[in-house]
């Protein structure tokens, strides 16, 4: 029994040796977790060997340490050397010599290391100067896992803010051992671009050109960036642009783009019949914002002034391809459960452009709703109130502008219901009342115009002129009122093959699912929608529009339809991953016009039956997929459109894509037969190549031609390559030529080198 209590005596004993909690000076502990051997002198507790301090979120690693353990007195800094490791909420430290204070998380250290994501750094020292905030001296920064990196920026001293920036001063890029870049003061937003970048290249609108942007702070949450760029064609130009956020988890945030391009050759561009020249001071000024005042109600801005209708598509072409013809609108938003209340103002600040004025539009809509507690009758309506201008582009518009105020109000009643456990049917009742301050109509005028032309011999020659105009006729107010109803119905069957398997087409069992569905929908409404000027408006598109209310948004178009859309969903799915993936899909459908709708833009016309639409996707593999999109004729009313796209990756190092955008007798857009194939093939680990081509058919030309060439620099991508872009045959013929140089980080993809140039970046890149 003596043999069994001294043996236990010695495993608390030795226990002891390996952890122990230390005096606690907050709410918890601090333990010594493990260590080789720990002793306690003069009220401090020494720890030596594999050892492992832990407080809270802080982990300490080192070969020996030193506590001071009493909780009044003591200064709660641990000393630690050898092999040191540091571990506080995602911060990793790593060096031979460090004093960390556990209350404070302030730390002191020399010839350390650690990770700011995307970051890794060295530092000969490291102290705390707040919260999550340190200075660094002649420190290293790089992205790069290699022990010896392929890139780094050497500063002689840094301040980190984790997870928001990076300060550097007296900074130098190299590349290997090279210094490359110099700069006297860096700012480095974590997890975006560079600090500073250069674009240099050639376009042939531009000529040899250089783009430069230099990234700075100016507030806590508030960063800016100066743009200084040259053109050769246009002259130097100007930018300012910053991105702020505050509040509540700086979930406010607010934008400010501004740029500045006085043109030294501004294009002249065709006005009706006239020659217009583009004033030379170009400029683009832009403001977005979005406050929370409570967590149900925020305001949103989005303002945008440009020079001149060509200023995008000319100086800043990437800003163009986004958003040709930017908003300008203020909305307030109040959301609850049941309801959201919006307020919108919009107004024509460019007035080269056709715009929808709501000055203003208030709107109150309600989220669908059982009507009672437990009851399978479902409400849902919206109502607005309006006053409404659609101010036609400047100069020489077709139409005059025309406004009117407008109240519109609808509510609809759903109520769902089953029939012998498979069959969905959803009949729904709606009703629109809408009244119109004043409406009208324009009627087409044509006037003939004598000239007398008096030739040298004293011969008078008359010619006549004729010139066309459209006049608008009002009529007064209108009240229009629109019942419409309809019913959604639909069931499913499916089957299931467990014996279907095949690895090379990624089968695991199969099961198809057949949805067979009906979608009704009537409308009637009290007044011709040619009586009404049409603001909102039926836009025309090769697709079929949605008849059913609320989704169609053409309150000033609707007109008399009685439209049956009858359609089968074919699905085939197989297990993957514990899941459930959807090897194949295609829908089926048409609408079949028992009544068919009557637009006053006079730009739908089907005939009593739509096109026949396919749409399917195949995605069998994560290296294989196709999508296919169509519509074919039933009628002579009709016109095709096939739309494909095929993507496969036979090897690792091959993969190529091809589709096709064919359209044919379309009344509205024409015809079309885009080809888009494009190859990407990898000779080894370091060179591969790309190519991508766009063939139109129609008129016979290579729209677009991208080639280039990758060499992998381990933590970059380095591309090298030539853009041709050709518009075709038509009134204003060209073709453009760039050069393409990129540096694209693998850690951070919109992070490039000093040195870059690409054409789908070329101006401001938008934040």
């Amino acid at each position: 029994m003596k043999r069994w209590l001294y043996a236990l005596f010695l495993l608390l004993v030795c226990r002891e040796a390996i952890h122990a909690q230390l005096p606690s000076f907050g709410s918890m502990p601090v333990d010594i977790v493990n260590s080789d051997e720990t002793t306690y002198v003069n009220g401090r507790a020494i720890a030596q060997g594999n050892v492992i301090i832990q407080y809270g979120a802080a982990t300490i690693y080192a070969d020996y340490a030193e506590y001071d353990t009493d909780p009044t007195t003591g200064s709660h800094d641990v000393f630690a050397r050898g092999h040191v490791r540091i571990y506080n909420e995602g911060e990793v430290f790593v060096g031979e010599r460090a004093v960390y204070n556990l209350e404070t998380k302030k730390l002191h250290a020399a010839n350390f290391q650690g990770d700011f994501y995307p970051f890794r750094f060295s530092a000969d020292s490291i102290s705390s100067i707040g919260p999550g905030a340190y200075l660094v001296k002649d420190s290293s920064f790089t992205t790069s896992d290699s022990s010896v990196p392929d890139y780094q920026l050497r500063a002689k001293s840094a301040r980190i803010y984790t997870g928001q920036r990076i300060i550097l001063r007296d900074v130098t890029l190299y590349v290997g051992a090279v210094p490359v870049f110099w700069w006297p003061y860096l700012y480095q937003p974590l997890r975006r671009d560079m600090a500073y970048t250069l674009h240099p290249g050639f376009y042939s609108t531009w000529g040899f050109f250089t783009l430069s942007q230099w990234n700075f702070p100016i507030a806590d949450n508030w960063e800016a960036r100066l743009h200084i760029d040259y053109r050769e064609q246009v002259g130097l130009a100007l930018g300012l642009d910053s991105d702020y956020r505050f509040g509540t988890d700086d979930r406010n945030w607010g934008r400010f783009l501004s740029y500045y391009a006085p043109d030294s050759a501004p294009p002249t561009i065709e006005v009706g019949t006239n020659k217009e020249h583009v004033t030379s001071d170009r400029y683009r000024v832009s403001i977005q914002n979005r406050v929370y005042i409570n967590d149900d109600l925020w305001a949103s801005i989005d303002i945008n002034k440009i020079s001149d209708v060509r200023m995008l598509r000319d100086i800043l072409p990437n800003e163009y391809r986004l958003d040709p013809q930017p908003d300008n609108m203020v909305n307030l938003t109040q959301w609850n459960k049941n309801y959201t209340l919006e307020v919108t103002y919009r107004d024509q600040l460019n007035n080269f452009n056709d715009v929808t004025e709501r000055l203003p539009d208030l709107s109150f809509d309600v989220t669908r709703h059982a009507v009672t507690e437990g009851s399978n009758l479902f409400y849902d309506g919206n109502t607005s109130a309006a006053r409404l201008r659609l101010a036609f582009a400047q100069p020489d518009a077709p139409f005059q502008d025309y406004h009117y105020d407008r109240i519109d109000t609808y509510h609809e009643l759903i109520y769902p219901l089953e029939f012998w456990k498979f069959l969905s049917f959803v009949p729904r009742i709606g009703f629109r009342g809408d009244y119109y301050t004043n409406q009208g109509a324009f009627n087409t005028e044509v006037q003939d115009t004598t000239i007398e032309n008096l030739l040298p011999n004293n011969t008078e020659i008359p010619t006549i002129v004729q010139t066309t105009t459209n006049k608008l006729v009002t009529h007064g107010a209108l009240f229009r009122g629109v019942v419409d109803g309809g019913f959604e119905s639909s069931f499913k069957v499916s089957r299931e093959y467990p014996g279907v398997e095949s690895r090379a087409w990624g089968l695991d069992d199969l099961r198809h699912v057949i949805q067979p569905y009906m979608d009704v929908s009537v409308a009637e409404t009290s007044a011709d929608p040619g009586k009404i000027l049409q603001i909102d408006r039926f836009q025309p598109s090769t697709q079929l529009p949605m008849f059913d209310f609320p989704q169609f948004t053409g309150i000033d178009t609707i007109s008399n339809w009685a439209v049956v859309q009858l359609g089968v969903r074919n699905r085939l799915e197989t297990k993957r991953d514990n899941a459930t993936l959807s090897w194949f899909s295609m829908n089926t459908f048409v609408d079949v016009n028992l009544k068919e709708p009557t637009f006053a833009t006079g730009s739908f016309h089907q005939g009593i039956i739509s096109n026949l639409y396919n749409r399917m996707s195949f995605s069998p593999l994560p290296w294989i997929g196709a999508t296919l999109d169509s519509q074919t004729p039933l009628n002579s009313h009709g016109f095709n459109e096939i739309n494909s796209s095929v993507i496969y990756m036979p090897t690792k190092d091959v993969q190529f894509h091809v589709g096709n955008q064919y359209l044919d007798h379309d009344p509205f857009f024409g015809a079309e037969d885009l080809v888009d194939a494009g190859v990407y093939y990898r000779f080894d680990d370091n060179w591969s190549i790309s190519t991508r081509d766009e063939y139109e058919f129609v008129n016979n030309t290579l729209q677009n031609q991208v080639y280039e060439i990758h060499r992998d620099l381990s933590s970059w991508i380095a591309s090298l390559g030539i853009q041709v872009e050709d518009n075709g045959p038509g009134s204003n013929p060209r073709t453009l030529y760039a050069l393409m140089f990129t540096m694209t980080l693998k850690d951070i993809p919109s992070a490039t080198l000093p040195f870059d140039f690409d054409p789908s970046s070329i101006g401001n890149k938008s934040p």
